[in-house]
């Protein structure tokens, strides 16, 4: 009884309190989680293409995206407006769906009629194309394939009115023939007052203005590292409002102004905290990132774990760590939304496939205080209390399993230095939960052994 009650003190400290929701999901790895703008939508792409639409306040499935014949499963576009829905190559027109019903909301094909009476056949598909001012306009590439034996497709960039049935910018960007063609990473700014594309070839990113219908920027990186930082957020990044876009990768946090595109923040996190970045699941919130990361065990070189952080950059402070309170450290995705408000963790925090559960940032980042993080701290197979404050006290320090089960004192007595150093002998992969006994008070803290 007495171990009971015990563990239900500890986990009272450590446990999520505020998860909003949890489900089921296919047994697939989720590659990303979309917020669909002015709702309460969200969109999980799974890893074989298929694609769910989800209540973001309770988890529960609204629709299941589909892909029609003569259509890619990939790069899926949603507007702005109304939520249509399409995916990024199609075959003889281009059809928007909703979201909500799948029931086409548009369908054109624009043609260039000038250019297909010279042709004797010919296949016309749609590449890269997406909505924007208000569902009334469409940009994207029309590609003219099997022109002719032994001849080259031909390719038009193009702006198209839907209201007035017309092309109000055409660009002919045949490779070898006109300009290179950008068919790299192509998407719109969140104002919609931009278009970027980039031709990865050419390691060139440009910045297209759809007021003036011009080319404001240009970059190139040219084999320079400090330019290729550049076009890699530009072109992977994620937008923090209107005019600042920012990225993670490999140790560094970088933000730039938007459109200009002049460094705001670089932030080296591995010279002083160990982990680096490790993938592209990363949110930005003003001066908050939240991102999986990974770090390399110190003794066993090929060993890593990955786990997640929200970190203030600015303060350079983490506001919370899930490295001791996995229950495996071999798998972490997590993914934002909400304004930051809330996220969502791929596989929850005990690990369990085929599972996603939301939380409320604001009690993910209570966890460290709650967790006792300022006194203790594990590495592996060590344990660190920083014990200053407590110097001429006498403290009784146990650790219990998941089930309440005492496994260990790690120390019995005075406290006559500022800070302790305990190697934790070899115990069974799980949770573990610290209890330091204090004159005046009580410590907890919850690690996670994996080997």
């Amino acid at each position: 009884m007495k171990n009971i009650l015990l563990l239900i003190l500890l986990l009272t400290y450590i446990s999520f309190s505020q998860k909003l929701w949890e489900i089921k999901v296919p047994n697939e790895n989720i590659r990303y989680v979309k917020e669909l703008p002015n709702s309460d939508l969200l969109i999980f792409a799974y890893s074989k293409g298929n694609y769910e639409v989800r209540n973001s306040l309770s988890g529960f499935l609204v629709n299941k995206l589909i892909v029609k014949e003569n259509e890619s499963d990939e790069l899926l576009k949603i507007s702005n407006h109304k939520g249509l829905y399409n995916f990024h190559y199609s075959k003889d027109s281009i059809e928007f769906r909703s979201i909500l019903t799948n029931e086409a909301k548009i369908k054109i094909s624009p043609s260039v009629f000038e250019f297909e009476k010279e042709l004797e056949s010919f296949e016309k598909f749609y590449y890269k194309f997406e909505l924007y001012d208000s569902n009334t306009k469409v940009i994207g590439n029309l590609i003219y394939s099997n022109i002719e034996p032994n001849q080259s497709n031909r390719t038009f960039f193009f702006i198209y009115d839907i209201p007035n049935d017309e092309f109000i910018y055409l660009r002919d960007v045949t490779v070898n023939e006109i300009e290179e063609q950008f068919d790299d990473v192509s998407f719109i700014s969140p104002d919609e007052n931009y278009y970027i594309e980039s031709n990865y070839n050419k390691s060139i990113v440009r910045i297209f203005n759809f007021k003036t219908l011009e080319f404001e920027y240009e970059f190139k990186s040219n084999d320079d590292i400090e330019k290729s930082m550049l076009n890699g957020t530009l072109k992977y990044g994620v937008f923090d409002g209107y005019n600042k876009v920012g990225r993670v990768i490999n140790q560094y946090i970088l933000t730039y102004s938007f459109p200009e595109m002049k460094l705001i923040d670089k932030v080296d996190i591995n010279s002083k905290y160990g982990f680096h970045f490790s993938s592209s699941h990363f949110s930005f919130c003003d001066d908050i990132v939240i991102s999986d990361v990974a770090e390399r065990d110190k003794y066993e070189f090929t060993k890593i774990y990955r786990y997640f952080i929200i970190y203030n950059f600015k303060t350079d402070e983490i506001l919370f760590s899930s490295k001791d309170l996995q229950t495996s450290l071999d798998h972490c995705k997590i993914f934002a939304y909400d304004n930051c408000n809330r996220v969502i963790i791929d596989r929850d925090i005990d690990n369990r496939i085929g599972f996603v559960a939301s939380y409320d940032l604001i009690s993910l980042s209570s966890k460290k205080k709650q967790n006792n993080f300022e006194y203790f701290n594990n590495h592996f197979n060590s344990l660190s209390f920083y014990s200053n404050e407590f110097v001429g006290q006498t403290t009784n320090i146990e650790i219990y399993n998941s089930i309440g089960k005492k496994v260990l004192t790690l120390y019995n007595g005075l406290i006559s230095q500022s800070e302790y150093n305990f190697q934790i002998p070899e115990l069974i992969n799980g949770v573990y939960f610290l209890n330091c006994q204090l004159e005046n008070q009580n410590l907890n803290y919850s690690f996670t052994i994996s080997y």
